[in-house]
């Protein structure tokens, strides 16, 4: 299995999502902002992480 290009990491909350991303090697996550807390906005993050044709795995813990 191939290693992970990043992990991304969602603050959900009530009207909107909090993203942030983590690249290999790097100390601390970088904020990316925020998107609407819609089916559509996530379809079109996810979207912007598999541009180029990457393999995605999601995991979701409470």
């Amino acid at each position: 299995m191939r290693g992970y290009s990043a992990y991304v990491g969602l603050d959900v909350h009530k009207e909107t999502i909090a993203v942030a991303v983590a690249l290999p090697g790097r100390a601390e996550p970088v904020y990316r902002g925020e998107i609407r807390h819609r089916r559509g906005s996530l379809r079109w993050l996810i979207g912007r992480f598999r541009r180029h044709g990457e393999v995605s795995s999601s995991c979701y813990a409470c």
